[in-house]
């Protein structure tokens, strides 16, 4: 499946997706996709890649993407020197 990242805090290190196809929204977190956890990154509009797993909650059904590929390339934020 492929979708566009619509929210990503870079501090806590989870967003959500906006499948391409599908309407909602599936939550992901930076362990989820193949980037480095420890790493600093811009992430939000970003294309992707990936499967969604349903994931039984309180009253509702939320989905929740796994296998995460980031197809952009330049998503490393610039760090500062203080």
């Amino acid at each position: 499946m492929t979708g566009t990242i619509k929210f990503y805090d870079t501090y806590r290190g989870f967003g959500f997706i906006k499948p391409h196809d599908e309407p909602g929204e599936a939550y992901f977190h930076i362990r989820d996709t193949d980037l480095d956890p420890e790493q600093l990154y811009d992430l939000k509009s970003c294309k992707v890649t990936f499967d969604v797993k349903k994931v039984p909650g309180k009253g509702r059904v939320s989905k929740r993407a796994v296998n995460v590929n980031i197809l952009d390339n330049n998503v490393m934020m610039d760090t500062v020197e203080v």
